[in-house]
């Protein structure tokens, strides 16, 4: 939606007050058909070119305080000369003096012919001064003379909205939506508005984004050919939900107009953000793409593709992204971390060590670097560096953001604790992590699976193996752990169903594992089918050699 309308009061009309300069010298000679002037006048406008002339010589040399009470003097003197008269007042309303702009612009608003353009502004003067009774008399006289110029309604509409009277606010807006024959630019500019007040005013949102929704339909029906209405519409259409149509508009318009690189680069950012918010990975990288090949050092784009990539799991082509990221914008703090991430499911581990030393030098040591270090260092065993720095990082949770501390963190503490041998600390780490999410699967299997492995806590093992498993039934982890439970509470028979289970959809996702085998040996082996044993095993060695499993082949051999 264009940002404009989300500003309410005077800052409603702010686009009528931007100016560049008074360079509307004051009218001369007689419009064609029309009396001739008096000498008076004549006289007056001759003063008023004096002035106008004498203002741009001011306004040249700097001197622009001087130089707009001459515009004023010539506007005074000729309030006839509405373009004069309009910037004038514009002026005076950017420097927040209301009152000049009202000076002048009561003499034009009361010339014969002035146009509703005057009244509006003078309404925004009159509100900007504090009058309200007299803004809005101004701002319907705006409306009387020209239902059309949706300026009108958005002042009546701004003053509603900011006196807190939200049903009369929306009666305005209903108003001018029974405007007759609207141009696309009046029905785009109204729906904006009503998208305005569904933000404004949350509880009149069921109404008022249909309407809006209906205003833009009969503007894509007119035909809109400016290019900034088309953009207003694309924008405004996306805000309904219109995520499709505000797409082929902004398709349109790169197609349209190849040769303006902004405003394609511009175009092609909302098309991504389109596609991300309808989970198209693949077309908003598409977008992305062409972006970086016209503007390789576009820090956003390259952000947006690595977090895309990284979703889609290629973290070595998000890595790319994040290194030029880092390059591009050294003081992008989440940058490093998102590269050290990466970095880490790449097992790109030296690389990694120096992402993160190169940010805590930078930023100075903090959760998430020392977190990704203990990560880091449990990845390549260096076990008591990795405890030591998720003990860092606890620290600086519990003093700064205690909200980090969550199961996932406790959870992989608990996990290279126990791989170090300190089985009492795991406990604790991974009890904590499920007195913080009950449900956390990898911590009720991993602690579950721990206990079936040493034979303890063997009944409660089950029960937190079963609340894994409830989560994601269809784990090969999780059934395994389940099966090795059963297997170790004596009951081989209901661990078989399990096994057989974890076995096939380890197979079936390509990532077939010996410990699987081996277990599935071990349960046939309990039930006494020794021919099936043997072939599980047999095939546990062929993924991996393993001693211990060769030792019961060959006992089973000798059997």
């Amino acid at each position: 939606m264009n940002s404009r309308f989300f500003s309410l009061g005077v800052g409603l009309v702010a686009s009528a007050l931007l100016v560049t300069g008074c360079r509307v010298p004051p009218s001369g000679g007689n419009p064609p058909g029309s009396k001739p002037a008096s000498d008076s006048v004549i006289a007056r406008q001759a003063q008023a070119h004096a002035h106008y002339a004498q203002a741009v010589l001011l306004e040249a040399g700097g001197r622009k305080p001087e130089a707009q009470e001459e515009y004023h003097l010539a506007a005074q003197l000729d309030p006839a000369n509405e373009e004069l008269v309009t910037q004038v007042a514009r002026r005076w309303l950017l420097q927040s003096k209301p009152d000049r702009a009202i000076e002048i612009l009561k003499l034009g608003a009361d010339q014969p012919g002035a146009t509703a353009i005057m009244d509006v502004l003078l309404g925004t003067a009159y509100a900007q001064a504090g009058e309200t009774d007299l803004a809005d008399a101004a701002n319907r006289r705006a409306v009387r003379k020209s239902p059309l110029l949706l300026a009108g309604h958005q002042n009546l509409y701004a003053s509603r909205l900011q006196e807190g009277k939200n049903e009369a606010a929306a009666a305005v807006l209903d108003t001018a939506a029974k405007a007759r024959k609207p141009d696309a630019e009046y029905l785009i500019g109204l729906a904006e508005l009503y998208l305005n007040f569904s933000t404004a005013v949350p509880s009149g949102k069921t109404n008022a984004v249909p309407k809006a929704q209906a205003l833009l339909e009969r503007a894509l029906s007119a035909g809109v050919t400016n290019i900034h209405e088309r953009i207003r519409l694309a924008e405004a259409l996306n805000a309904v939900g219109e995520s499709d149509q505000a797409a082929e508009l902004y398709q349109g318009i790169l197609m349209d107009f190849p040769q303006a690189p902004m405003l394609q680069e511009t175009v092609r950012a909302k098309l991504t953000d389109i596609y991300l918010r309808d989970q198209d990975a693949k077309r908003a990288l598409e977008q992305i793409e062409v972006i970086l090949r016209n503007d390789p050092t576009n820090i956003r784009a390259h952000y947006l593709a690595a977090a895309i990539l990284s979703d889609e799991n290629q973290p070595q082509k998000a890595e790319q992204h994040l290194r030029k990221v880092v390059v591009l914008s050294p003081k992008f703090e989440q940058a490093y971390y998102d590269l050290a991430m990466s970095q880490l499911r790449t097992d790109n581990t030296n690389d990694i060590f120096q992402t993160l030393e190169a940010a805590q030098k930078k930023f100075g040591q903090n959760f998430i670097s020392e977190f990704l270090l203990a990560l880091a260092n449990a990845r390549v065993d260096r076990l008591d560096e990795a405890v030591e720095r998720f003990t860092s990082a606890e620290i600086i949770g519990r003093a700064s953001d205690t909200n980090r501390l969550t199961a996932m963190f406790y959870h992989q503490f608990g996990a290279t604790l126990e791989r170090k041998g300190d089985y009492t600390e795991a406990v604790k780490c991974l009890e904590k992590s499920l007195e913080l999410d009950s449900n956390f699967a990898p911590s009720a299997n991993h602690l579950g699976y721990m206990w079936a492995e040493r034979g303890e806590n063997l009944e409660r093992a089950r029960e937190l193996i079963a609340r894994a498993l409830r989560v994601e039934p269809e784990s090969d982890a999780y059934l395994d752990s389940m099966a090795w439970v059963l297997f170790k509470l004596g009951k081989p028979r209901e661990a078989l169903p399990f096994m057989l289970q974890a076995v096939r959809l380890a197979g079936q996702a390509g990532t077939p594992d010996a410990t699987l085998f081996d277990h599935l040996g071990d349960v046939h082996a309990a039930l006494g089918d020794d021919a099936a044993a043997r072939q599980a095993w047999i095939e546990a060695l062929k993924l991996k050699p393993d001693p211990e499993i060769q030792k019961k082949l060959d006992n089973a051999k000798g059997d």
